[in-house]
């Protein structure tokens, strides 16, 4: 977001710095970024914020708790 021409965005969500970096989840702010304010810092948090693109759940438990903590999944079972 430009904040010169975004004003009320920036002030909604308290954007005075830049970069500055706020992490969205189902519209609202989930957590505030406050490391490095470089792009190696904010790359690497983004990468361990996307995670792996699959985790392989091994048991019953495993999927139950997987269930609990992700609201939007597709599960696959190879056998």
């Amino acid at each position: 977001v430009d904040c010169t021409v975004e004003t009320k965005t920036c002030t909604k969500y308290g954007v005075s710095g830049y970069p500055t970096l706020k992490i969205f989840k189902n519209g609202a702010v989930a957590e505030e970024y406050n490391g490095p304010r470089e792009a190696d810092g904010i790359v690497a948090t983004m990468r361990s914020k996307a995670g792996p693109s699959y985790r392989v759940l091994n048991t019953l438990a495993d999927y139950e708790k997987f269930l609990e903590h992700n609201d939007h999944s597709i599960i696959g079972m190879l056998i």
